[in-house]
């Protein structure tokens, strides 16, 4: 076995969903030079024993199609390890899948199933198919399509463009403005969460990635400084402006954010601010996401009609 790196010991300030990224990134620098114009074809048969790296690949395809499950930080994974041979993701909750590079073997399928479950509610099949190669390259192609929305809300933001606050509400993705919030100053994310108390009842209560049960009011009401702390209230404030069974919370999350971003913004200090950590997080997470999503699309639609 290689010898394994706990990636938060190697970038310790990158929360895990960055690192998964990374990890992404470097395992593809090595599997497209092999198996780009490979002359390898994916059919059902192949897939029972499939090559070291098409199996490496096809790990790679659920983990990518997994990657922005609850969004582009993926609030239910909290720690990964990594070596030549391996990697471990932990999971909200104390579960973790050992996945070893290039096989796809009864730990790969108990996370293949697991996978499935988290993005469709219900897993397709107990092994890896063509059926399922197609599905995930679809979540893909969604993943990417939400991550070019973002990437023009930035770029926008990044031109002191302030108009696109405008749109923030429906026709916005989620995944933005989770980037959006949490690109704030500390203290204006503690600001924006005291703002909104008051118009939220007082017994309003969600369940974390956790499964614990929290007051909303209470846990708004108290600012931090903590950066992660801050992040598990943004998490929370995020099924706040998602709440599809809450439609009045979900409204006045929405239309407050909004009017506070708007009048927020307005101050040079918090917008340079915010633009400089929108400018590092589309280069951490959104550009090299992407790049990831091209490449593995671009092989896997290669092997499958080779």
């Amino acid at each position: 076995m290689g010898e394994r790196t706990t990636i938060n010991s190697v970038k310790e300030v990158a929360p895990a969903s960055i690192q998964l990224i990374w990890v992404m990134a470097q395992e593809l620098g090595h599997l497209y030079p092999r198996l780009k114009d490979s002359g390898i074809t994916l059919t059902e048969s192949s897939l029972a024993h499939p090559d070291e790296a098409v199996a490496r690949c096809l790990q790679l395809l659920v983990l990518a199609a997994l990657s922005m499950h609850g969004g582009v930080f993926i609030p239910s994974l909290t720690k990964l390890e990594y070596s030549e041979t391996e990697l471990v993701l932990y999971w909200a909750g104390g579960a973790k899948d050992h996945l070893t590079w290039g096989k796809l073997d009864v730990p790969f399928n108990r996370f293949l199933k697991y996978a499935q479950k988290q993005i469709w509610r219900k897993p397709f099949s107990e092994k890896m198919t063509l059926s399922l190669v197609r599905e995930c390259l679809v979540k893909m192609v969604q993943n990417s399509q939400i991550l070019t929305i973002c990437t023009e809300r930035i770029e926008a933001l990044l031109r002191n463009d302030l108009e696109v606050l405008s749109q923030l509400g429906e026709s916005t993705p989620s995944d933005f403005i989770f980037i959006l919030i949490s690109s704030l100053p500390p203290s204006q994310l503690n600001h924006l969460f005291l703002y909104l108390c008051p118009f939220f009842p007082e017994d309003l209560v969600v369940k974390t990635t956790e499964g614990n049960q929290v007051n909303v009011t209470t846990l708004f009401d108290s600012p931090s400084q903590d950066v992660r702390f801050l992040i598990e209230k943004a998490k929370i404030y995020l099924k706040l402006y998602d709440a599809t069974d809450l439609p009045v919370v979900r409204i006045i999350t929405q239309m407050k954010t909004t009017a506070y971003l708007k009048e927020a913004l307005r101050k040079e200090a918090v917008l340079k601010a915010v633009q400089s950590n929108l400018s590092a997080i589309r280069e951490a997470q959104i550009v090299t996401r992407l790049k990831v999503y091209w490449l593995l699309s671009d092989l896997l639609n290669q092997l499958i009609k080779a």
